[in-house]
């Protein structure tokens, strides 16, 4: 019997084919699965891609609560990295959400302590 299976790059399905016991690295994979997808090892679960999401710099920053936007700006004034961070938001004509440097950005907010994963979330969505 014909079965679905993705094939999965670096966490990503780069290819849904049909066939019938197919070896790696190809992994069976329900029927709305599609290429974009995430997938997820430990658990075998398959996701959609999170949608993108567009911002002027001011619309981005005003995601954030005045306290977030306060310690990004004082912790700016000794770390070069979140300096940065704060130059390119401000700077950019759009902060896109899937962008590497608006995720790489967010992420190290988490990694401070300035967000949670779960506020991180929010600001994204």
């Amino acid at each position: 019997m014909m079965q679905r299976y993705a094939r999965v790059i670096d966490g990503v399905v780069s290819n849904v084919v049909a066939g019938v016991n197919l070896p790696a690295p190809f992994i069976p994979c329900p029927d709305c699965v599609s290429i974009g997808w995430s997938y997820r090892e430990s658990d075998g679960a398959f996701m959609p891609p999170m949608p993108t999401h567009r911002w002027t710099a001011y619309e981005f920053l005003n995601r954030l609560t005045p306290a977030e936007r306060a310690a990004i700006r004082t912790g700016a004034m000794s770390d070069p990295v979140l300096a940065d961070f704060l130059m390119m938001s401000q700077a950019a004509q759009e902060v896109v959400s899937d962008d590497p440097v608006t995720v790489a950005g967010m992420d190290y907010l988490v990694s401070l302590g300035i967000l949670t994963l779960a506020r991180r979330a929010e600001i994204m969505s």
